[in-house]
Formats: C-alpha cells, structure tokens, sequence
C-alpha cells in the first residue's frame, strides 16, 4: 500500500474534531478571593457553569483566577476584566486605583463607599452593590417622618461605618435643621456590650440610628430589647440582613429579601445547590459573573476599552428586577428592601427600585474626580473574536414580580 493512501486512511480513523484545537478561556480575576464554599463563590460559581454550559462567550469558556492585589502588586496576566466580593470599601478604594492604573475593568461587587463611584470614581471601577447614599435615601423619608430632634448614631469605627453615619447626620441636617446628635458610638467588631448600651441610654436620645453588620447588629439588637427603657426607642437600621427575626415594632430596616424558592428560580437553584437558602451575598456573586459576561458577549471583544464602553449603560433582568449600570457614575441601579416592625411582631417589606435612589446626573457628574488615572501599565492584549459567533445568552432566572415604589428623596445635599 502507498504511503499517501495509509495516510489517508489513518486520517479518517481519527476522532471526530481531534483536529480542533480548544479555544483558550477568557480570563476573569478575583481580588480578595473569598473562600471557595462561602456563599458569594457559590453564587458567581453557579453563574460561570450556567455561562459556559451555554457554549460561553464569542466561543470560548470563561475561567476565574485569583489576582493579588496590595503596593508591590502587577499587572494580572492575560486576566481582561476584575471582581472583588470584599466588602470592605477601604480595600475596594486601593483596588480601584491600582485596577485604573492597569487600564482593567474592575467591577466592585459588595463594597458601599460613594467615594468609589463619586469623589474617586474613575473610567474602570464600576459597581453593583447599592451604594451608602442609596442605602440612606432609602430610609431617609421614613427616618425624616418620626420628627425625633436627639438621634444617637451607633456605627462601625471602620471607613464605611463611619461614612454612614455621617451621610445620614447631613440629611437629618439638611431636612431638619433642629435636628441634635447627641451621641456618635465608633464600634469596633466584637465590641457590642452592656457598656455600650449604657452609655447610649444616658444620651436620652429619642431615636437611633444603627449602622452595624452582621454579629455585631444581632447583638446590638438583642441588647437593645432587653432594655425596658429603650425597647419604644425607634431604631433605623443600614444593613438589616443579619437579624434573623422579623424587625421588631418601630424599627426601619434597610435590607434585602430574597423570594421563596417556590417563586424565584435563582433562590431555588441556589437551594438546591448549596442545600441552604440563598442570600444576598450569593445573589451579588451570581449577578457580578453575569455582568462581566454580558459586557464581554456586548463588546465582542476583550479590549479593555471597549468593555468599559459596554458596562456603561449595561442593562440585565435579574432575580431582583431589572438593573442598569448608570453611565454617569457607574453605580448599578441594584435595589433594596426597607421593613417596618409593628406591633405584631410581623414586618412590612417595601421594594425599592434603585434607579428612584440615585443622584441626579448632573450632580453625580459634578461629584464625580475631574483626575484622570495615571497610566502605569500597558493595556491588557484584546482578543476580538473574529470569526467566532455570538454565544447564546446563559439561562437566566426570572425577573423578579417587585415593582418600583415610594418616594424619591430630593437631591443629595452639597
């Protein structure tokens, strides 16, 4: 037999695309990396599977690598776009800097500081989470109907408690001129005690503001209610996913609820998942992964450039309802709950959309650095996926049935 024939025989008895070679993935990075079984992993986890079983992005599949940050830290390699499930906005802030300065989208998906989308935003930081103001327009209008002119503000000593608190002090000022602070409580964490507790109530404030997290809010909480003398204080609260029971009578809760699993398809799949319910840490993991994707399958590409052009204005339906991420600011119009405790011991949950929470463009235009970020690094190699056709969307939960609602609060104070 010739040569040329046993070649071509052995040619046909390959395997079906032997041949082919496997595109190379798209490259996303995580700074902060948290842990593979917490609940923000598992959310942006479940998205990356959804996205790559879909055939993922301009043909090739997407993969998330850690990526250090800090002084002495690089330019990630072939990584073309950042997420940060941090919540700390301190961090948040170097990362965006250094993310600015590697001309890399970064994407700040929990972290609530305005100085990241405001007074320090830049052309690549973008962020999904509702903001400190957001949070505090929200409760502003009820916060503002209790009429109580002694508030004491109880707070995380770290940056982002002490930027609540002082974002919620300059709207009771501005609306309500008589308004007195009588007392700022800086916590730090594991520091919620009777002490404190004391030294709240020879305040004699008439109402309270709240801004703590976590253990710290439960604990805060538990104290506050086995006080007689201060269980009729009412109580506004920024972040109220830790307490674990419904908002007592005459607390206002910002906060985030997640539909039953029965009637929201993202709340179940988690469920089924992880085996425990799904919560807003997991919903904001899914929902940053779903994001990069859908800038990556809008630009085409994986020039940087292009792909903040794509963030800008993005639009996505989510298990919460549709968000937009704004193009003024780059802050996305995630919303957020507010509940009120009555005297059932039940609460009344309110959505809020948060495109009704947000600056006016020409204000968050004017808050906004003039800087410009200096360029320390060259921008990332593009890949424009010529050739390779658009992938299909990756299956998406439905829509959330919560609509819009409750006033808007006027525009934010200079």
């Amino acid at each position: 037999m010739r040569p040329l024939a046993v070649f071509l025989i052995g040619l046909a008895l390959l395997p079906a695309g032997a041949g082919a070679e496997t595109p190379p993935p798209i490259v996303l990075g995580e700074a902060h990396a948290q842990p593979a079984d917490s609940d923000f992993a598992q959310g942006w986890r479940m998205a990356l599977e959804a996205v790559n079983q879909a055939g993922g992005v301009m043909g090739r599949p997407l993969r998330v690598v850690p990526v250090r940050s800090g002084p002495n830290a690089t330019p990630p390699p072939d990584v073309h776009m950042l997420f940060d499930g941090a919540q700390d906005s301190a961090q948040a802030l170097a990362l965006a800097r250094q993310a600015a300065s590697w001309r890399l989208p970064y994407l700040v998906v929990r972290a609530p500081s305005d100085r990241l989308v405001w007074q320090e935003g830049n052309r690549y930081t973008f962020r999904l989470a509702p903001s400190t103001r957001m949070r505090v327009a929200a409760l502003a209008p009820r916060a503002l109907a209790l009429r109580q002119k002694r508030w004491a503000l109880v707070h995380e000593a770290a940056q982002d408690g002490q930027e609540e608190a002082a974002a919620f002090a300059a709207t009771l000022a501005a609306f309500q001129s008589q308004t007195e602070i009588v007392g700022r409580h800086a916590v730090t964490p594991g520091n919620v005690d009777a002490e404190l507790l004391r030294a709240v109530q020879a305040e004699q404030p008439q109402a309270l503001l709240l801004a703590l997290r976590g253990a710290d809010l439960a604990a805060f909480g538990k104290l506050l209610r086995q006080q007689p003398a201060l269980q009729d204080l009412p109580v506004i609260v920024m972040h109220g996913e830790a307490l674990d029971t419904p908002a007592p009578a005459g607390w206002i809760v910002a906060t985030h609820d997640m539909l039953p699993a029965g009637q929201d398809g993202f709340a179940q799949a988690f469920a089924a998942r992880t085996g425990h319910p799904a919560t807003l840490p997991a919903l904001q993991g899914y929902l940053a992964l779903q994001s990069l994707s859908a800038a990556l399958r809008l630009a085409q590409s994986t020039d940087a450039e292009k792909l903040v052009d794509a963030l800008e204005g993005l639009r996505l339906d989510t298990p919460s309802g549709p968000i937009h991420y704004r193009k003024v600011d780059h802050q996305s119009t995630m919303g957020l709950f507010v509940a009120t405790g009555n005297e059932q011991g039940m609460d009344s949950r309110h959505y809020l959309d948060g495109a009704r929470l947000q600056l006016p463009d020409a204000v968050a235009q004017r808050l906004r650095s003039p800087a410009k970020p200096v360029h320390t690094a060259a921008a990332p190699p593009a890949d424009t996926g010529a050739g390779a056709p658009p992938a299909q969307a990756s299956p998406a939960f439905g829509v959330s049935r919560f609509r819009s609602g409750g006033t808007t609060l006027a525009a934010w104070p200079d």
